[in-house]
């Protein structure tokens, strides 16, 4: 075998022993010409558990960050883990989360939007919220909302 077929047989290998179910692929090495062995492991495999991959100082620090007013998608960001993570840490440490709806000065401006003609999601925009988040509120406060646009009526 020439080096560069070599070379892309023991990746082919390497691949495919990372992500095989099988402890080892058993035909794979042998339709190759390489043995098991011959291929030293690159890296290490990945850790999902968050409470191995991080410290602890920094899942205190997230927490901190959290009571101090920073917001759920800038934690994603910042710590780079997703919103389900961070909430769950957040869950995990005790914390007491914070309201995500309307206040009622927010609610009656998004009635009085909405009568204007804008959008969920344009209402939600301007609060910096989901538009599921403003027509929560609405169909709490009993206001019909409108079809979305393009759907029958």
């Amino acid at each position: 075998m020439t080096g560069v077929i070599k070379k892309q047989c023991d990746v082919m290998v390497e691949l495919v022993g990372r992500y095989s179910k099988l402890a080892k692929p058993p035909e794979l090495p042998q339709f190759l010409g390489v043995q098991y062995g011959q291929i030293e492991r690159i890296g290490q495999g990945r850790v999902h558990a968050v409470v191995r991959r991080l410290e602890i100082a920094v899942i205190e620090q997230l927490v901190r960050d959290y009571e101090a007013g920073v917001e759920t998608p800038e934690l994603t960001g910042r710590y780079g883990l997703g919103k389900g993570t961070v909430l769950k840490l957040l869950r995990e440490h005790g914390v007491t989360m914070r309201r995500q709806g309307l206040s009622s000065a927010e609610i009656d401006e998004a009635i009085q939007l909405h009568a204007e003609g804008w959008s969920l999601a344009r209402i939600g925009q301007q609060f910096g919220r989901a538009h599921t988040v403003i027509r929560k509120a609405l169909l709490d406060q009993g206001v019909p909302l409108r079809p979305r646009n393009g759907w029958p009526h």
